[in-house]
Parts: structure tokens; C-alpha cells; sequence
């Protein structure tokens, strides 16, 4: 087959001023969340920080079962039950060791 053609187009690169004024308010609320992440890791250490950030594969299982009693089904994949509660089961073997070592860290 023919290869992809990796052509270098100018006109995409150097962003005008509508681009950058439409970007700005992204790139400020991520700035400002690593200021925080970084801020909050400089107060509870590198580690306990890495451990509470990995909180947030239980808040992604407590939203997905979530969505359909709120009518929002179509927006997750049909995922059997079964899948649900070994995603529920990790989750509380999750905050359970997150829970031993906030106690063994202190």
C-alpha cells in the first residue's frame, strides 16, 4: 500500500488569536490544578499523594453504576453485572488498603 502522508501544512502551525483567546481559560484551570496537585503533594509526600490520587478509579466506579439510576444508561458501555460488583470489590479492596496505609504512615 501507499504511505501515510505525513505533510507539513504551515497554516496549522502558529495559532492565530481567536485560537489562543479560546484556549486561554482551558490552560488556566490546568495550570492551576498542577499548582494544587503539586502544592498538595509538598504537604502529605510524593507517595500518599500518588496513593489518595488513585482515589479516583473508585469515583469512576461509583459514577458509572451511578449513571443509570439518573437516566444517563446510554453514556456508559452495557457492562454486565457480574463486572460490577468485581469492579465494586476492587473498589473497597482499594480504599482498604489506601486505609492501612494512612494508619501505617502516621
Amino acid at each position: 500500500g501507499k504511505d501515510a502522508d505525513f505533510s507539513y501544512n504551515a497554516a496549522y502551525a502558529k495559532p492565530d488569536f481567536g485560537q489562543m483567546k479560546t484556549a486561554f481559560p482551558y490552560s488556566a484551570i490546568w495550570l492551576g490544578s498542577q499548582i494544587v496537585l503539586l502544592a498538595g503533594y509538598a504537604l502529605v509526600k510524593p507517595v500518599f499523594g500518588n496513593v489518595i490520587l488513585a482515589t479516583r478509579g473508585i469515583f469512576s466506579v461509583l459514577i458509572g453504576a451511578a449513571l443509570p439510576l439518573f437516566g444517563m444508561a446510554a453514556l456508559d458501555s452495557q457492562i454486565p453485572m457480574r463486572k460490577w460488583v468485581q469492579r465494586g470489590v476492587a473498589a473497597v479492596i482499594m480504599m482498604a488498603a489506601i486505609a492501612v496505609y494512612s494508619y501505617a504512615s502516621s
